[in-house]
């Protein structure tokens, strides 16, 4: 795949905004080596509101930068096609934002022990955005290695609020040597019918949220 707009390692550096604003679908032509952190007005990867969109068969990969540069969404993302998040991709949510995945879409998101994936609030010293919202039926649907953090603010399913919830008749979602916390509801929230990894309560560490770890509706 050809790097957005053809640029190649490039440095994006003082400018008054952001070093580049682009829609989901171009994040993943980006290059992790470009570097976006060198005196800018917002040091990240501007995501205007848009969803990443495709066939389901399609994968769409977002990089893990290699200067740390956040990407930082502007608005609620649906999600269509499998989307990859690469091992050190950090993802700022705007102010109660969630981020949907729907039917046989998925969302693969495995960093590594040593190169985590972040998935946190633009503000990061409160429960702030609203968390990852999955309909998904997809068994492609993993988290491993991340940290999720300050999410929660408002209610994301059936009056609860959650990190990660699940909803939907064989929905399905995989989450181990995950960190989840500050969360103003509960660490991940499993509706009747949606299926979580039996070990999630232990596979997992939860830290500093305002309920339990995990809720499966009976």
């Amino acid at each position: 795949m050809e790097p957005c707009c053809g640029i190649l390692r490039k440095t994006f550096s003082d400018n008054a905004e952001a070093g580049i604003y682009l829609d989901a679908d171009n994040v993943a032509k980006l290059d992790a080596a470009s570097i976006f952190t060198s005196n800018n007005g917002r040091n990240v990867v501007e995501i205007m509101n848009s969803s990443v969109t495709g066939n389901t068969v399609d994968e769409i990969v977002w990089p893990g930068f290699a200067d740390k540069t956040p990407s930082r969404l502007q608005a609620s993302r649906t999600i269509d096609p499998a989307l990859n998040r690469h091992p050190g991709a950090i993802i700022q949510v705007p102010r109660h934002a969630m981020n949907p995945n729907n039917g046989d879409s998925n969302q693969n998101a495995k960093g590594t022990a040593a190169n985590k994936i972040v998935i946190t609030g633009v503000q990061r010293n409160h429960p702030f955005w609203r968390g990852i919202m999955s309909y998904s039926t997809s068994s492609n649907n993993v988290i491993e290695h991340a940290e999720i953090s300050h999410a929660g603010s408002t209610t994301i399913l059936s009056g609860k609020k959650a990190a990660i919830a699940l909803y939907g008749n064989n929905s399905i979602i995989s989450v181990k040597n995950t960190k989840i916390s500050g969360c103003g509801g509960h660490g991940v929230y499993v509706s009747y019918g949606s299926q979580l990894n039996a070990d999630a309560e232990t596979a997992n560490t939860f830290e500093g949220n305002a309920l339990a770890a995990v809720l499966r509706q009976k």
